[in-house]
């Protein structure tokens, strides 16, 4: 399966998490984390370090992700400083979904025809923001031929951490925590609002919540979604996580706080979702 990235869906960064030395070999690789970060372009021919939107390369903003291309990152690994940039490769061939060499290019916005692309390699027509079940047009699909179902069926299981879902709710608002896993459901529904008081988001202290299934494409396959059912009853709700059960570890991941934080107004990449695989 082709993969063609949008520069909607601007910086999917691949995280390997190995065992034994630096020099791991593909069986050595246990646990993948592709990190989907959204509205800024990698590179761009005009404003680039100034206005709203910048350019991520090179940016002042952005130092964590441009340490790892520019050779200066380095983390403590057993013990020991290791560079990691040596590990790290980008993309500079790029181009916006269905864009043709002459430029004058179709395009897919808003947000979910390009995640849906990016689980399977076309958007099957879908051009809006719906849920996958909505009453304003379902936009759920019935094959096999994605990514999750393609490692399933190699055997390589996945899971995918979403953001303000599967909360814990208190005198009918949600908090900051995480349910017990038990209780955990397929997030089908988008939804928003206000935490609880005394509850705040941990990455950049806001009391907001906001959760939208345009920014998880597993959900909108059956295979991968278990059909319209949000209760703990559907058999795939172990495919999906809160990111909350993360904390307090999650607000202090270099990748998602020093690349332009969403604590300031300068933000560079904004992190939406996260999904891993594990052999």
């Amino acid at each position: 399966m082709s993969q063609v990235k949008n520069l909607r869906t601007l910086c999917i960064f691949a995280l390997l998490a190995t065992l034994g030395t630096l020099n791991a070999n593909a069986q050595q690789i246990k646990t993948v984390f592709v990190i989907a970060m959204e509205n800024h372009n990698w590179t761009q021919p005009a404003n680039q370090f100034t206005g709203g939107i910048q350019q991520v390369y090179q940016n002042p903003n952005a130092p964590f992700i441009n340490s790892l291309v520019n050779g200066t990152a380095y983390s403590i690994i057993n013990g020991t400083p290791v560079n990691i940039s040596e590990q790290t490769a980008f993309a500079t061939n790029y181009h916006n979904v269905l864009a043709t060499p002459n430029g004058n290019n179709p395009h897919i916005h808003p947000s979910e025809p390009s995640y849906i692309w990016a689980e399977a390699g076309t958007n099957f027509g879908v051009l809006n923001d719906n849920d996958p079940y909505s009453s304003r047009g379902v936009t759920n699909q019935n094959t096999s031929l994605h990514l999750s179902t393609l490692l399933t069926q190699a055997g390589i299981t996945w899971k995918s951490y979403q953001e303000d879902v599967d909360l814990s709710p208190v005198a009918g608002q949600l908090t900051n925590s995480p349910l017990p896993r038990d209780q955990w459901t397929v997030p089908l529904i988008s939804f928003s609002g206000n935490f609880a008081s005394g509850n705040f988001n941990a990455f950049n202290g806001s009391n907001q919540f906001n959760y939208a299934t345009k920014h998880n494409p597993m959900v909108f396959f059956t295979d991968s979604n278990g059909g319209n059912d949000a209760t703990t009853a559907n058999p795939l709700s172990k495919q999906y996580a809160p990111l909350q059960q993360f904390l307090p570890i999650w607000p202090t991941m270099p990748w998602l706080t020093t690349t332009g934080s969403r604590r300031t107004s300068s933000t560079i990449c904004t992190p939406r979702s996260a999904r891993g695989t594990k052999d």
